[in-house]
């Protein structure tokens, strides 16, 4: 969930994930065309192409090849669409990483967004995935191992692969995590989402509402319906602790629930 989250948010704060990547935003003459509200909405997780991801990146692995076309000739249009999901556009990114020295998931993440998205801006990749505003939904696989190059330390290995498409019929989601910031800095790391944590969706406009635990890393994700909503979550059980109000309208949300450490 860490690259979910990072992905998340380049599309909130593009200007800021190109500044993180070093790059120069006067040389990018496509981005004004790419962003012309300055952000793009966040993309929803989904579990077919998730599934998708994960077997890419198993195969790369097990067959020692890095392409989005396996030996055998199967795109990953045939993979997405071979899961269940019904596509109106699709389209794959792969990120690699090869250290000797452990790299926490944040860090990890924030290198391989940073590869794809300068080799997407500066023409490396035929076209635009992850600032592109038609695609709504993700799943990203990934893969570690170890290689052996003969050197005194093992050199470890990452694969990732981010299937992005958007489904054939619309649909929108408000996803997020809910987090202790035990570094105060009032910003989410893996490290401090908590998992377990009940997590409320109301729309005051419908009446309606739903609930779920908090997964891995904090995160969670609820349908959304048009109108006024209401996210709440609960620390400890029973005691509303923090909330975030907003519009559906016709597009994915992305909401980070940030439980104040003192309050622990």
């Amino acid at each position: 969930m860490a690259l979910f989250h990072e992905i998340n948010m380049a599309r909130l704060f593009p200007l800021k994930a190109i500044a993180d990547a070093k790059l120069d935003p006067n040389a990018l003459p496509e981005l004004e065309t790419l962003l012309p509200d300055g952000q793009i909405p966040p993309l929803a997780w989904n579990s077919d192409l998730f599934t998708a991801a994960s077997k890419h990146c198993s195969d790369m692995f097990a067959r020692l090849y890095y392409n989005s076309t396996a030996p055998n000739g199967i795109t990953f249009q045939q993979r997405v669409a071979g899961e269940g999901y019904k596509f109106d556009v699709v389209d794959e990114r792969l990120g690699a990483l090869i250290f000797d020295k452990y790299v926490n998931p944040t860090t990890a993440a924030q290198l391989i967004l940073q590869q794809v998205l300068t080799a997407e801006l500066t023409g490396g990749t035929p076209d635009i995935a992850l600032f592109n505003p038609l695609y709504t939904e993700v799943g990203i696989g990934f893969s570690a191992g170890i290689i052996d190059a003969g050197l005194t330390d093992p050199i470890t290995l990452y694969i990732v692969t981010i299937d992005l498409a958007a489904p054939m019929e619309p649909r929108h989601f408000v996803s997020g995590t809910i987090f202790l910031d035990i570094n105060q800095d009032q910003q989410y790391t893996p490290e401090e989402g908590i998992l377990g944590l009940q997590v409320s969706l109301y729309n005051t406009s419908l009446k309606t509402s739903a609930s779920m635990t908090s997964q891995t890393m904090g995160f969670f994700q609820f349908p959304l319906a048009p109108g006024q909503n209401h996210i709440m979550g609960e620390w400890p059980p029973g005691v509303p602790i923090t909330q975030e109000y907003f519009w559906g309208s016709g597009k994915n949300y992305y909401v980070d629930l940030l439980i104040p450490f003192e309050q622990n």
